[in-house]
């Protein structure tokens, strides 16, 4: 009797010792697996942007007609569809006013890889101030560009 409370020990210690060498074999697979995902997602990510993209190549405002004029290029590999543009008078740093525009141009606007297009806003801009204008794609890209309109 009194040796196989022995044995039972010994089989108990063998029991723990061989499960922590598997919990510490599966460590680094379960490692490399999970880097390998994270970084397999980022590179997506990155990639993804990298054939989305756009920007705003110029605007122009005329005052006779209250027509701002804006240029997006689609920069990237895939069609773009734009989907909103807002403009901003900032008149500080820290304080920007929202200008209200209504869009001459039917929106959403789909852009082709490397061309571009011309949306137009009619909205009345203040002389001697500076604008922002964001222009939105249904992804949740961006692109803004800022102006000086001195009249």
């Amino acid at each position: 009797m009194l040796r196989s409370k022995k044995r039972s020990g010994l089989e108990n210690v063998v029991g723990a010792v061989l499960l922590l060498a598997l919990v510490g074999a599966l460590i680094p697979i379960v490692y490399m697996y999970l880097s390998s995902v994270v970084s397999s997602s980022v590179s997506a990510a990155t990639k993804y942007s990298a054939i989305k993209s756009f920007i705003i190549t110029a605007v122009n405002y005329s005052s006779s007609t209250d027509t701002l004029a804006i240029y997006v290029l689609n920069t990237g590999e895939v069609p773009i569809n734009i989907t909103d543009v807002k403009v901003l008078r900032v008149a500080a740093p820290s304080i920007t006013e929202l200008v209200s525009c209504t869009p001459i141009t039917q929106l959403p606007v789909t852009v082709t890889p490397e061309h571009s297009v011309e949306i137009d806003l009619k909205c009345v801009l203040i002389k001697s101030n500076s604008y922002q204008v964001i222009v939105y794609s249904w992804s949740g890209f961006e692109a803004s560009y800022t102006f000086y309109y001195g009249g």
